[in-house]
């Protein structure tokens, strides 16, 4: 599964999802592509696909499309966000794509260091 999504801020990660759904197809995957998703278009089927691709606004913590959120945390639990943790062991790849996933609280990526 690719989704992407419009967020109307300037942000829009839908072409994200339709190229990453290509190159899965040319490699032989069955892929659903989600543009503009809800919470209802992630069900359980779509979130256990061998191979997830999410793009949408992140940071070091969390992917979001809107009000519905993403992490991939051992031992995390809350009702504001689904947790892939659970599936992940069974999945080829999850892409998590956003502004600021690869870490950091700042612009950049850049978390201070203290030493």
């Amino acid at each position: 599964m690719s989704a992407g999504k419009n967020f109307g801020d300037g942000v829009d990660t839908r072409e994200d999802a339709i190229n990453a759904s290509s190159a899965y197809k040319s490699a032989g995957y069955r892929v659903v592509t989600l543009k503009d998703p809800t919470k209802s278009d992630f069900t359980d089927t779509r979130l256990r696909a061998d191979i997830l691709f999410l793009s949408g606004h992140g940071n070091e913590n969390v992917l979001s499309f809107g009000t519905y959120k993403f992490v991939c945390q051992s031992g995390s639990s809350n009702s504001n966000y689904t947790n892939l943790w659970s599936t992940a062991r069974n999945q080829k790849l999850i892409t998590f794509a956003g502004c600021n996933t690869a870490g950091g609280n700042k612009k950049g990526g850049r978390k201070k260091v203290e030493k």
